[in-house]
């Protein structure tokens, strides 16, 4: 299996504009509404489905969850498990 990582917020924190601008307002919208979120990417997976889970993401804690919802829908294939 082959996965990724992405948080958009980590990209885009790089992407600071001069603050008292017009565009490091819009930055900050952006980044209001991309905060605390990741994507898993599963890339590669030899029997199973490849696509995207989207979790929350605590950046102090360096930790993330998943909804329930979500975790059902990731998981509907029985041979995951199996490698």
């Amino acid at each position: 299996m082959v996965m990724f990582i992405y948080r958009e917020a980590y990209y885009l924190s790089r992407l600071e504009p001069r603050e008292g601008t017009e565009e490091h307002f819009k930055w900050q919208e952006n980044m209001d509404q991309v905060r605390g979120q990741a994507d898993i990417i599963i890339g590669k997976q030899r029997h199973g489905p490849i696509g995207n889970v989207k979790l929350s993401y605590n950046e102090d804690l360096t930790s993330s969850a998943t909804s329930p919802a979500t975790i059902t829908a990731a998981t509907t294939r029985t041979d995951l498990a199996d490698g």
